[in-house]
């Protein structure tokens, strides 16, 4: 699987990174109305197109709709990303969301614009061997596709296993 396609099927484990052949997720949670986001932005597409110490990486922009109520209508923001933000508040005992908020492995979060953090926080969960997963696309029938997941933990680690259909590029003239 790849995430340099245009439109790519990419199995998420969240807080569960895996070794070798695995991924480590790196989100950006950001938005087109946040003024510090840029840097942010300019450093995920870094990361996304250089890697990061020779970790494999998966990375997602994710557009935050609170920012919308400011005048800015962000056409990528979504409330559904919005709660996933929240989800990570709570999970890692954060005061409140922020932009522009990089979580890594589903596990730590830096700011976003901040190059060293992240790196160093990408390098730590690639040495974090958690958990696996495989998929495959399974051809059906009558031209649909079955997308099939297997996937193991350590013990004691919580994770969710997510399915997501990603656009590899899209921008707006602000």
């Amino acid at each position: 699987m790849t995430a340099r396609t245009s439109l790519a099927l990419i199995l998420l484990a969240v807080a569960a990174p895996a070794r070798g052949d695995g991924a480590v997720l790196v989100e950006l949670f950001t938005s087109e109305g946040c003024s510090s986001c840029p840097p942010a932005d300019a450093l995920l597409s870094r990361i996304a197109h250089d890697g990061a110490g020779g970790a494999q990486v998966v990375t997602l922009s994710e557009h935050v709709d609170y920012w919308d109520e400011l005048g800015w209508r962000d056409r990528f923001s979504s409330r559904a990303l919005t709660r996933r933000q929240e989800a990570y508040v709570r999970r890692l005992r954060l005061t409140g969301p922020y932009t522009p908020q990089l979580v890594v492995g589903g596990r730590t979060d830096v700011l976003g614009s901040d190059a060293v953090a992240a790196r160093r926080a990408i390098a730590a969960a690639a040495r974090e061997a958690t958990g696996r997963i495989d998929a495959r696309l399974v051809p059906g029938g009558r031209g649909d596709v079955a997308v099939v997941v297997a996937a193991s933990w350590r013990p004691g680690i919580e994770a969710d296993v997510l399915v997501a259909l990603v656009q590899d590029r899209a921008t707006t003239r602000v």
